[in-house]
């Protein structure tokens, strides 16, 4: 099973994330005998989140709870917030994935 968290933050862009998110939850591409995907929105805190698109998002858990292995998979969308410091938690997170061989996609911002 992998676990690819979607960092969520204010200003999101959310149609960064739609086909790969979509096609990763569905499934219909994979190959019958293919590990499960677990999508879990992470924050720094529980608190909603608003993205550009106006959607509010209740992240799934926070940096802390996030299991680091080469199973994981950080997807770091783009936002117009990312200059905010209290954004510098999940950049060493991304570090760690990337130290344990775990996968960091990165989109804009």
């Amino acid at each position: 099973m992998f676990t690819i968290y979607v960092y969520v933050l204010d200003t999101l862009a959310d149609w960064e994330l739609g086909h790969i998110t979509s096609e990763l939850n569905s499934g219909r591409f994979f190959k019958k005998d293919a590990p499960g995907v677990s999508l879990k929105t992470v924050s720094a805190s529980k608190e909603p989140i608003k993205t550009m698109g106006g959607l509010t998002i209740v992240p799934d858990c926070i940096i802390d709870d996030m299991v680091v292995n080469e199973a994981s998979v950080l997807l770091l969308p783009g936002a117009d917030t990312w200059s905010d410091p209290k954004h510098g938690a999940i950049l060493e997170k991304a570090s760690e994935f990337l130290s344990a061989g775990a996968t960091v996609g990165a989109i804009c911002g």
